[in-house]
């Protein structure tokens, strides 16, 4: 491997812990929330639902999707994964309560039984500067004594194209 790319992937990190256990699904919640108006722009409508369910539990992502056909505008739902034990309970309790100025309705999104058969992994604080080929070799590298590997996904919010 090219050593520009070895140092690119020097400040990898997984979760801020080089030896980071993927967690089971039992101990990871999800919901969506939906309510706020598609024309707000993606990083409004998920500073204001971070600080909104903040008292449920440790929240790992807000992920609204974007509707690149109809004018790049976010999706009507907004998927936020919570890390703790009650979570998502005291999130639906949220239901119908006011988020700067708008009424968030909560829905919970559980997993699939067979959650556990494989895991998903989001890897940040690679150099983005690097190719996609470089950083697919680097991460194939990195994590193939782990098991099969999946096709690697990038999120448009992680490198651009």
């Amino acid at each position: 491997m090219d050593e520009s790319v070895d140092k690119g992937m020097k400040s990898l990190s997984l979760n801020g812990s080089s030896d980071a256990a993927i967690p089971n699904s039992r101990g990871i919640g999800r919901i969506f929330a939906s309510g706020y108006d598609t024309a707000l722009t993606r990083d409004v409508v998920e500073s204001a639902l971070r600080k909104h369910f903040a008292s449920c539990g440790e929240i790992t992502d807000v992920y609204i999707p974007v509707n690149y056909h109809e004018d790049n505008r976010i999706w009507k739902c907004a998927f936020i994964y919570f890390v703790g034990e009650g979570a998502v309970d005291k999130a639906l309790k949220l239901n119908g309560s006011d988020v700067d100025g708008w009424n968030v309705s909560v829905t919970a999104y559980p997993f699939p039984e067979n959650a556990n058969s494989s895991g998903d992994v989001k890897v940040e604080g690679y150099d983005p500067s690097l190719s996609r080929d470089e950083i697919l070799s680097a991460m194939t590298k990195l994590f193939s004594s782990y098991g099969e590997i999946s096709p690697i996904i990038f999120s448009d919010r992680s490198i651009a194209y």
